[in-house]
This record gives C-alpha cells, structure tokens and sequence, in this order.
C-alpha cells in the first residue's frame, strides 16, 4: 500500500500540460481566456461566488483579498496572534492598524470569545485561520462579522445591512481564501 503522497501525483497530468502547451494555448490572458480563466471561473462557480482569482501563494492570496476590501491607513483588522507571519504581514503593506486577539490554548485557534471586545468603529476585517487543521468557531466568528459590517454601513451610511438577512448560510464573510488552491473567491 502506497503511503499518502503530497501534492498528489497524476502521471498523465505532465502530458495534459505538454499536450496544452504544445497546443499553443495561452495560459491566461488579457482577455480573460485560457486555462488560468477556466480554473477561476470554475472555481467561482464551485463556491458559489462572482469572482475568483488565482494567484502564486497563500501570501498573495491576503494581500488580494485586503486589496479588494479598500483597506487604509484609519482602519483596524483583527488577526489572530498565532500564525504564520504571512497571515498579517499583507496589512502592513495598507498601513493600517493590526489589532492581534488571543488564541484559543487547546487549537491555537483565534479566540472567537475575545473578538468582540475587539471591534470598534475602525474595524473592516477579522483575520482567522484553521491552526494545524482544527476548525475555529466560524459561527461566532460569522457573528462578529456581521457587526463589522454592520459598523460599516452605520459610518459610511451605506445600506449593507440588508445584505446580513439574505447571506446564504457559510458565506457571511465577504471574501473567502483557500490556501490550497492558493484562490480568492468574492
């Protein structure tokens, strides 16, 4: 019996690579076309979103996502302490200000219990992960983003509100990121 093997290996996928290549196909485009495009909109598709893009790291992953979410030097976003660097490091770049909440001791998780004491009228974003595979608690997380956004549409008197009654259940985050395919979906 073969042990687990990581990235899985698909012998024919060389040829279909060689095979597309040789072809002439572009790999993505200006126009949107190519197999790059493909995989986005398949994926977008897959998770129910408008958009995906797809990028060369987790790292760039982040980044694109706080660069979608307008991020500037007066707003807050709250990270968990506990990461790889990466998780926060984008934010730097925006210049705003990282407020790093606890974690939970027994998963290393974000402590979802500490989030709310955290949140202020600054606050466009809550930075989570899945430490070493556990879970956090997205539930209560979902709920501290819906006050997030809640405190968006008070201060910037836009109606996002009503988005909160129709988001559908898992989607209350406005982006969602999948290192292992290393894509954005909005």
């Amino acid at each position: 019996m073969e042990k687990y093997r990581w990235p899985p290996y698909i012998p024919e996928m060389g040829d279909l690579v060689k095979d597309y290549i040789d072809q002439g196909k572009p790999l993505s485009i200006p126009d949107e076309s190519g197999i790059i495009h493909e995989l986005e909109c398949d994926f977008a598709k897959l998770h129910h979103r408008k958009y995906a893009l797809a990028v060369s790291s987790g790292t760039m992953a982040l980044y694109s996502a706080f660069f979608a979410l307008g991020l500037s030097e007066e707003d807050e976003v709250i990270c968990t302490a506990f990461s790889y660097h990466a998780t926060a490091a984008p934010l730097l770049h925006f210049g705003v200000k990282i407020v790093f909440c606890d974690v939970e001791p027994d998963t290393g998780n974000i402590d979802t219990a500490q989030i709310e004491q955290l949140i202020t009228p600054k606050t466009r974003a809550i930075v989570t992960n899945d430490q070493w595979g556990h879970p956090c608690d997205k539930d209560t997380a979902c709920v501290m983003w819906k006050i997030v956004l809640m405190l968006i549409s008070r201060s910037t008197r836009v109606g996002m509100s009503a988005l909160l009654e129709t988001l559908p259940a898992g989607a209350c985050r406005g982006e969602s990121f999948f290192p292992a395919a290393r894509a954005v979906s909005f």
